[in-house]
C-alpha cells in the first residue's frame, strides 16, 4: 500500500501501477475494509488521470468517489484523510462547490467534537467536587489524577484536530484565490493574470518575446473527434510549451491560442526552441495520436515600460501570427 502511494507521489506510475494490481490481487478473495477498497479505487484513478489512460469524465468520477467516502459511517480519521486526498484532487479540477461542501461537513463534525470536550470537562469539575481530597495518598487519588490526564491528552488532540482543520480551511481558502488566475483546463495563466504577472517587469529595461501560438485546423479536428478530444489536445499542447519554456509566463488566448512571453536571450535560441517544439507536435505520439496538429507561431520582441506596451506587442505577434498562417502551416514570422 505504502509503495503505490510513494511512487504515485514521485510519478513513476508504471511501478505503482504493479504494486496496485499486486494489491487488488492479494485482497481479492479477502475480506477488507470497505475503506482500503475506496483507497485502492482513488490509486487507480489518479494514475489513469496523471496518465491520461482513459477517456472518461475524471471531475464526475472524483465526485462519484467523494460522495462514497463520505457515505462511510466507521473508521472517522481514516475517512477524512482519504477525504482530503480527492479534495486536492478536486481543487486542480475546479470543482470548488465540492470543496465548500466538504469543509461544511467538517465543521460540523468538529463542533460536535468540541462539545464532547465540553461534557468532558463539566464530568471531571463534577468529578473533583464530589471526591473529598486528602493529604494522604489513595487509590481515589490515583484514579482521579490517571481520568484528569486522558481527558487532557483527548482535548489536547481534539484542540489539535480543530487547528489542523482550520489551517486546513486557510489553504483551500488560498487554492481557491489562486486558482482564480489560472485557466481551468490548460492550467496556465488566465489572460487578466498575465497582465497582472508582467506588471511587475515593467520599467526593468529587459526585453521580452511574445509568441502568440495557434493550432492550424483545430476546428475540423473538434469537428472529426469531438469537443473533449480538443480540450485534451489543448491540455497537452499547454504541457509541452511549459516544459520546452520553463521560465516563460504563458497564457490561454482567444480558445485556441497561447500567449508566450520569455525574456530574450538571443533569436537563434528562440528559433531552436520553436522549432523544437513543432517538432514534438509531430513525431510525439501522444500529440499526434488522433491526427497531425501544426502550430503557427507570430513573434514580437521589445522591452516593457507601461501597460500599452504589453498590449501593443501582443497585436504585432498577432499580426505576425497572421503573416504565418497566409504563408502556410508550421509557419514562424519573426
Amino acid at each position: 500500500f505504502m509503495l503505490i502511494y510513494v511512487y504515485l507521489q514521485e510519478q513513476q506510475y508504471d511501478k505503482s501501477l504493479t504494486y496496485l494490481s499486486e494489491l487488488e490481487q492479494l485482497i481479492k478473495d479477502e475480506q477488507t475494509y470497505e475503506l482500503m477498497n475506496l483507497w485502492l479505487t482513488k490509486f487507480r484513478l489518479d494514475i489513469d488521470y496523471q496518465i491520461d489512460a482513459n477517456q472518461m469524465d475524471y471531475l464526475e468520477a472524483y465526485q462519484r468517489l467523494f460522495k462514497e467516502v463520505s457515505s462511510l459511517t466507521e473508521i472517522k480519521d481514516g475517512k477524512f484523510i482519504l477525504l482530503e486526498e480527492i479534495i486536492d484532487t478536486l481543487a486542480s479540477l475546479g470543482d470548488y462547490e465540492t470543496i465548500y461542501h466538504y469543509m461544511s461537513m467538517r465543521q460540523i463534525v468538529l463542533s460536535h467534537e468540541l462539545e464532547e470536550i465540553s461534557s468532558l470537562t463539566e464530568d471531571h469539575v463534577t468529578l473533583e467536587t464530589d471526591v473529598n481530597l486528602d493529604k494522604t495518598w489513595n487509590p481515589v487519588l490515583v484514579v482521579t489524577f490517571i481520568l484528569y490526564s486522558c481527558i487532557l491528552m483527548v482535548i489536547g488532540g481534539l484542540i489539535y484536530a480543530f487547528c489542523r482543520h482550520l489551517h486546513r480551511i486557510h489553504d483551500l481558502k488560498r487554492l481557491i484565490k489562486e486558482s482564480k488566475g489560472i485557466d481551468s483546463l490548460t492550467k496556465t495563466l488566465t489572460k487578466k493574470e498575465l497582465y497582472q504577472q508582467l506588471e511587475f517587469e515593467l520599467g526593468e529595461s529587459k526585453e521580452f518575446y511574445f509568441l502568440i501560438i495557434d493550432i492550424d485546423d483545430f476546428v475540423s479536428y473538434n469537428e472529426s473527434f469531438g469537443y473533449l478530444a480538443g480540450d485534451e489536445i489543448l491540455k497537452k499542447i499547454a504541457n509541452l510549451l511549459k516544459a520546452s519554456f520553463p521560465n516563460a509566463y504563458i497564457s490561454r488566448h482567444l480558445g485556441q491560442q497561447f500567449i508566450v512571453v520569455t525574456p530574450c536571450e538571443n533569436d537563434e535560441c528562440l528559433e531552436k526552441e520553436m522549432t523544437s517544439v513543432m517538432r514534438e507536435m509531430k513525431i510525439n505520439p501522444i500529440l499526434s495520436e488522433k491526427k497531425v496538429l501544426t502550430l503557427c507561431m507570430g513573434v514580437s520582441k521589445g522591452t516593457l515600460n507601461n501597460i500599452l506596451d504589453i498590449d501593443e506587442q501582443i497585436k504585432l505577434a498577432s499580426r505576425k501570427l497572421n503573416i504565418s498562417k497566409v504563408r502556410g502551416k508550421g509557419i514562424y514570422t519573426m
